[in-house]
């Protein structure tokens, strides 16, 4: 006890000399750990029958929704009240000093901008924000006061960088000086730059910024607008239609457009190098949009969920023709975890014993796929080890404590990711384990790394990265966008802190790392725990669902916090049953048009959340708490998996409403994570793969496994391949297109008549 004692005294200290933590919430700190020492004497005592090894520890946690950030502290909230008391009174000057005090003394704290809203969990946005909120919103008199200091360098900004088409300077009036003169054409332009370059989604993020807003709403306050436009609104939303049929989403424009022609008949501005009639611009475009030539295969699998936007995009449907290859996959290191019952259930036991741990990618016609310590490459083809090697091997981390990856007490997932992007790979390799007890003095300190390795000299290693420090760890493998790396960290702390860092890409140096949040987890800071958080990058942002009370953006470029929006947590569980949504990881967020799915491990919830503002759209309720997959869209239904397949609706009235499930029963029949391809769904069980229509929920057909004495898992397809990872092996089946597949299929039969 007076171990526990001492570490926790330590801990404390380590807050007040300065973490990220304010401290005024040490106080807060030491309540938490008095209880636990409390919690734990009064266990010690009582001879309990659950308990883990070594400690008198039960199964029942409970989670916080005290979710902890970089919050601005009292003295900075009680000047921005302040300054919204001069804005009522109209007194300009102090307003414009006052702002520009706050923003240098504190412009990267945040502050919660829905503590108004009754009933409505936190949203942070960074204080520099909030002002530039409430600048856009002055009326005209206060508006131009501010602008008599900010437009000269403004207009120098905007001068040089539309010379030299320099984003940067655009970037920077957008960012800092959203209330200028020059804001709006900065905006516009950037969305232009943004749609030549083929992005059409990070187009509409800066040409949203253009649309008016009724400043009168509390719930619109955080919807980030300029504060005058020299532009239409025909005219923007306009391009933002325009966008989305680039996008490809045509379903999505045609009833854009059918709203915007009610709105904007007749209206008219320049569109395509000429003035134009924009409705009949855009409807001659759709109708010819349909026309244009659809994506190839898709040839390229190269991160967990295909892409960076984590929505694999599969235009076809397609039949399996034959087995291929087949491989075995690594051992993974035995992990002690207790089960706090002689007879666990069923679930658990197979998660402990056989889980579904490996996310291969396809790129370069090879399949990659990362153990715990070592990467392997197959032919996509044939399935031989790659350039001539005489095993698949490629790289290793020269680990040789395997078994003692994972030590006792352990809870969490086992799971591997990869990256492959150019002809670089990214992974993590080491302990699965993130979250050390911080309250064990004698906790097994465990290691990972981050490696970068050059496809294209054999797998030569490029650089690897290892936590900045004692306690720190890499979560999964990361993203490269660019010239730019992206990893979620996490410090190990009562309670461990979540961080998002970047990095260049060709030295694995750091450019920016942001602390992000910090809350209890199950372990209770007594546990190890394994976890496998994963990055979304869409629009201008990197998103992250941190599965600790919170989902986060932040810019890609400078880390800047754009919002944390917070969730109600499950208050309460038991590690010794099967919480299907504990098992979630890997789990990030899914974009799609300015929309963010999330379906987080603390919570029963899949929610719907607006990425541009963080404002929580929808909430399944405790209906989600069996779905562990978000697999994808078909017209307007998120489809998610578990136990069996799922149906959200996302518009109407029905918006977050489970509307469709398939199979009805009480049989837990999921077993890996599925795809969705032409819009048909292939959910795999442990014997067979069901195809099931996305837009019916009714089932199309069976493919079983049993053939080929092949036990079911995570699906990726790339390349007419189709590869089912499972707890033991990669079976690699050769496909075609079901259309195709179907013509020769009759022209057999036809011969064979």
């Amino acid at each position: 006890m007076w171990t526990i004692v001492q570490v926790a005294h330590s801990k404390s200290l380590r807050c007040r000399r300065g973490s990220e933590i304010p401290p005024r919430r040490c106080c807060d700190r030491y309540v938490f750990l008095l209880s636990t020492m409390v919690l734990a004497l009064i266990c010690s005592v009582r001879q309990a029958d659950a308990q883990i090894i070594g400690l008198s520890l039960t199964p029942e946690y409970q989670l916080s929704n005290d979710i902890r950030v970089n919050e601005a502290d009292g003295t900075v909230r009680t000047r921005l009240a302040e300054i919204e008391e001069a804005i009522r009174g109209q007194h300009w000057d102090e307003v414009v000093a006052g702002i520009r005090e706050v923003v240098t003394k504190a412009g990267d704290d945040l502050v919660n901008v829905t503590a108004r809203l009754k009933g409505v969990p936190p949203r942070y946005i960074p204080v520099r924000e909030y002002c530039q909120l409430l600048l856009t919103h002055l009326p005209q008199e206060g508006l131009e006061k501010y602008r008599q200091l900010v437009d000269p360098n403004c207009r120098i900004w905007l001068e040089k960088g539309l010379q030299a088409e320099d984003e940067a300077l655009l970037r920077r009036i957008c960012e800092s000086e959203l209330a200028s003169h020059y804001a709006d054409i900065a905006l516009w332009y950037l969305g232009e730059w943004s749609l030549q370059a083929g992005l059409p989604d990070q187009a509409q993020f800066f040409w949203r910024q253009l649309l008016p807003v009724d400043r009168r709403a509390d719930e619109l306050f955080t919807w980030r607008s300029v504060a005058t436009c020299r532009y239409s609104a025909a005219a923007v939303r306009a391009r933002l239609i325009l966008a989305t049929i680039l996008a490809g989403r045509l379903s999505q424009a045609s009833r854009e457009l059918a709203e915007f022609s009610t709105v904007h008949s007749g209206e008219r501005g320049r569109m395509a190098g000429r003035e134009a009639e924009f409705t009949a611009t855009l409807t001659s475009l759709l109708a010819d949009a349909e026309h244009w030539p659809r994506r190839p295969g898709v040839g390229y699998w190269t991160t967990f969920a295909q892409n960076e936007e984590r929505l694999p995009q599969i235009e076809k449907e397609f039949e399996i023709i034959g087995l291929a290859w087949r491989a075995k996959l690594p051992p993974l290191p035995r992990a002690v975890i207790t089960q706090w019952s002689e007879v666990p259930s069923v679930r658990l036991t197979a998660e402990d014993q056989h889980p579904l741990a490996f996310f291969p990618v396809i790129a370069r016609d090879a399949v990659f796929i990362a153990g715990l310590d070592r990467i392997y490459a197959f032919a996509l083809e044939s399935g031989q080890p790659l350039w001539g090697l005489k095993a698949p091997e490629i790289f290793s981390i020269n680990s040789n404590d395997r078994e003692q990856l994972i030590p006792v007490n352990t809870i969490g997932v086992r799971r591997t990711t990869i990256t492959v992007d150019r002809n670089e790979l990214f992974a993590r390799l080491g302990s699965p384990v993130t979250v050390q007890p911080a309250l064990l003095s004698e906790a097994i300190r465990q290691k990972n790394v981050l490696v970068a390795v050059d496809l294209e000299q054999e797998g030569k290693l490029l650089w690897s990265r290892e936590p900045p420090d004692e306690g720190w760890s890499f979560e999964s493998a990361p993203l490269a966008i660019g010239d730019n790396v992206y990893v979620v960290m996490r410090r190990t702390d009562v309670p461990s802190h979540i961080y998002l860092a970047c990095l260049n890409r060709e030295t694995g140096d750091r450019k920016w790392l942001q602390f992000i949040c910090a809350a209890d987890t199950p372990g209770r800071s007594m546990l190890y725990e394994m976890t496998h958080l994963l990055p979304t990058v869409a629009q201008d942002s990197v998103f992250l669902t941190t599965n600790v009370g919170a989902v986060a953006a932040v810019s890609r470029e400078t880390g800047n916090i754009r919002w944390i929006t917070c969730y109600p947590r499950v208050q309460r569980g038991d590690l010794s049953v099967w919480e299907a949504f504990r098992f979630r990881e890997p789990n990030p967020a899914v974009y799609c048009n300015g929309e963010l799915y999330v379906a987080p491990t603390d919570t029963t919830n899949v929610l719907g959340i607006d990425a541009f503002t963080g404002a929580i759209l929808w909430s399944t309720g405790s209906e989600g708490e069996r779905i562990e997959y978000l697999l994808g869209i078909v017209d307007d239904h998120l489809i998610a998996a578990g136990d069996r397949l799922y149906w959200i609706a996302l518009r109407g009235n029905q918006a977050g409403r489970i509307v469709a499930r398939w199979p009805i029963g009480a049989e837990y029949l999921g077993h890996g994570r599925g795809l969705i391809a032409g819009g048909s769904v292939y959910w795999p069980t442990r014997d067979a793969i069901y195809v099931v229509d996305g837009r019916t929920a009714e089932p199309k057909r069976v493919i079983p496994l049993s053939p080929w004495q092949v036990e079911g898992g995570n699906l990726v397809y790339a390349g007419n391949y189709l590869l089912v990872a499972s707890s033991r092996e990669i079976v690699a089946f050769r496909t075609a297109p079901t259309a195709q597949y179907a013509v020769e299929s009759n022209s057999s039969a036809r011969r064979g008549q």
